[in-house]
């Protein structure tokens, strides 16, 4: 015969103490204080028991945390386990995720933010108030005059400013010099460009 139960972390106590002196193959049932999970009852068996445990619950559905991606991995941790959080694009994980008491706990997704001011763009007039932007966002610029704005200023999903450009304007009119010949080919030419000019018979440059 079997004589008490010994004590088992996390049963109630006294629980088993109608079990003293059982024949083998008895049962005798375990109790767990609330908030612990049950493996098992206590076992009779030649003269000794086999115990049940009590342990703290594990977490047997993965976790559902609003914009993170596919967590259906960490369905089925133990407690304590770590589950490593991914997110949507736009998103970053914050904290360690972990399985505490049957429940997942410790870190969400968040938005991610442009926290710096963006570079210089040539050509631009210095933007304001773009840090702490969203990933997705854009921010106002402006191009100085004789410029004009290629692109946008938007904040990356990583965080980082993907600038654009203001490029210089092309002149459009033809150039108007005193005693030349024709200069219609100079129109349209890009910033920075050169026109050759061909003065008139009896002009030189």
């Amino acid at each position: 015969a079997c004589g008490a139960v010994p004590e088992v972390a996390h049963a109630v106590p006294g629980s088993a103490a109608l079990c003293r002196d059982q024949d083998s193959g008895t049962l005798c049932p375990l109790y767990c204080q609330a908030g612990f999970q049950k493996i098992g009852d206590h076992v009779c068996f030649d003269g000794q028991w086999q115990l049940g445990q009590c342990i703290t619950p594990g977490c047997p559905t993965a976790p559902q945390l609003l914009h993170a991606g596919d967590l259906s991995s960490c369905a089925g941790s133990a407690h304590q386990d770590v589950c490593v959080l991914t997110c949507q694009p736009g998103f970053a994980p914050t904290g360690v995720l972990q399985c505490q008491h049957g429940t997942w706990q410790g870190a969400e997704c968040t938005r991610v933010t442009c926290s710096s001011d963006p570079p210089v763009v040539p050509g631009a007039i210095a933007p304001k108030d773009c840090a702490g932007l969203h990933a997705g966002d854009t921010c106002a610029l402006q191009c100085r005059p004789g410029f004009t704005l290629r692109g946008s200023l938007r904040c990356q999903r990583g965080g980082h400013w993907k600038t654009p450009e203001c490029i210089e304007n092309a002149c459009v009119n033809i150039p108007i010099v005193p005693h030349t010949g024709d200069l219609s080919a100079c129109r349209g030419m890009a910033a920075g460009s050169v026109c050759s000019v061909n003065c008139a018979p009896g002009y030189v440059k």
